[in-house]
Parts: structure tokens; sequence; C-alpha cells
């Protein structure tokens, strides 16, 4: 949860902040087309921040740092349906795009039968939202590819 006060930003949990996962990136996406920023700095700034002082305390790293990872995930996302609407799903017969959507729908099916048998635990508990995360993903995705054809 974020929240806002007299002495500025603050995470309030930072597990809640950890739940919010970065984008998982397709098989064969160009390493070129990821963002040169992932953040590195504005991390290592709130982490010595919050090594030395208490965490409520460190609201302009928090932040920093949050809209870092906010901006560099939504340029992974932009750039990883702009690769598959204009360079992987075009140069695409019928027939395989076909099957490229039935592997990703395959893909969802198997994490979602993962993410059901995996106990709801502490020690789950960012493997089942990773998961989630992914399903998400694979499901939007599988709908803007479906809109192409």
């Amino acid at each position: 949860m974020l929240n806002t006060d007299s002495r500025g930003f603050l995470i309030e949990n930072l597990n809640e902040f950890n739940k919010e996962h970065s984008p998982s990136i397709p098989l064969g996406f160009p390493r070129e087309r990821l963002p040169q920023e992932l953040c590195k700095n504005s991390l290592v700034t709130m982490m010595i921040c919050l090594q030395h002082q208490q965490e409520n305390l460190c609201g302009y790293e928090n932040k920093q740092y949050y809209i870092c990872k906010k901006e560099r995930d939504a340029i992974i996302f932009q750039n990883i349906k702009h690769w598959e609407t204009n360079d992987v799903f075009p140069s695409k017969d019928p027939a395989d795009q076909q099957k490229y959507i039935a592997n990703l729908e395959q893909e969802r099916k198997e994490i979602a039968q993962k993410f059901e048998k995996t106990p709801t635990s502490i020690g789950n508990k960012h493997k089942r939202w990773r998961m989630a995360a992914d399903l998400e993903q694979l499901k939007w995705r599988i709908d803007y590819l479906k809109e192409l054809k």
C-alpha cells in the first residue's frame, strides 16, 4: 500500500509493493528492446536508505524506485506488444498464427494448473504472485493477438 503523509511518499508494507511483479520476457524477445535503465541506481539508493534509516524516513527514495519501476515495466510491456504485433505475429502464415496463440493458451493453462496446486502459505506467496502475474500477462498477450486475426 502506498501512502502520502507529512513526511512524503512511503510504502507502508514493502510486501504489498513486491506483489507488483515485473513483466515476464517472452522467449526470443530481443535483448536490445529492453530499457537501458533497469532502476539499478534507484534500487541501490532505496536499499542504502533502508539500511541506515527507519523505513518511514526513506519516502523520497521509495518514491523514486516505485516511479522508475512502473515506468520501466510500462516500457517493457509496450515493447513486448510492439515486437509481437509487428515482427513476430505478422510474419507467420495463418496456421502458424493459430498455433502460436494455441501455445500461449496452453502455457496459460499449465500455469493455472500449477497455481491451483500450489498451497496458499507464507512460503509460497511470492511464487503464487509471480504465477498470477504471468497468467494476467498471458491473457493480455492472447487477447491482443486474437484481435489481429
